[in-house]
């Protein structure tokens, strides 16, 4: 017989159960400051791919982004060294 090794692949994309943990508060109001777990810059997208400048500051080993106080309510990505998670703001 003829044997086949089947081997499964995993999904790439938000490892949501273990990055939520280090971001928070999630979900953050409009306003609040998020602490990511690393000291890299952090990239703030919508949903539909736009780049939005949140105000950033580093504070020891961490980077604090800001949610603008004029913030729409929805769901936005935080990418930070090539790890991205969704923030929602509700």
């Amino acid at each position: 017989g003829k044997d086949t090794l089947t081997k499964s692949l995993q999904t790439v994309g938000l490892d949501e159960s273990s990055l939520d943990a280090v971001w928070f508060p999630n979900p953050a109001e409009a306003g609040q400051w998020i602490t990511s777990p690393g000291d890299g810059e952090v990239a703030v997208y919508t949903l539909t791919g736009q780049r939005l400048n949140w105000v950033q500051r580093t504070e020891g080993d961490r980077v604090l982004v800001q949610v603008p106080a004029a913030c729409a309510a929805g769901m936005y990505v935080l990418w930070q060294d090539g790890v991205a998670v969704r923030i929602t703001v509700p």
